[in-house]
């Protein structure tokens, strides 16, 4: 009897872990969904606030060029001064490098 109780163990160990690990591959491929998921959703996320920056500095761009052009309109000799100016300085340093 002693025998018969211990092959039944055992067949009984075979299930419980052939279970065991079908659960373990169910959760791992659980995990791994739930991963790609969370790494999706974060790169939308990152998407979308790259577009917004890109928006925002494509805005900014705009309204400076604007305001310097309504400066060059309105001041040109001294827009002329400051852009020689400006090209000098950079002529002196690209020199010295």
């Amino acid at each position: 009897m002693a025998t018969r109780d211990t092959l039944q163990d055992g067949g009984d160990m075979a299930t419980h872990a052939s279970r065991l690990r079908e659960d373990a591959a169910n959760l791992a491929g659980a995990t791994g969904a739930e991963v790609r998921r969370s790494m999706t959703a974060a790169a939308e996320t990152l998407g979308d606030a790259a577009r917004r920056m890109m928006d925002t500095t494509r805005t900014y761009s705009r309204e400076g060029l604007e305001r310097v052009s309504h400066q060059v309109e309105e001041r040109p000799i001294s827009s002329i001064a400051i852009a020689a100016g400006v090209g000098f300085l950079i002529g002196m340093l690209m020199r010295r490098s």
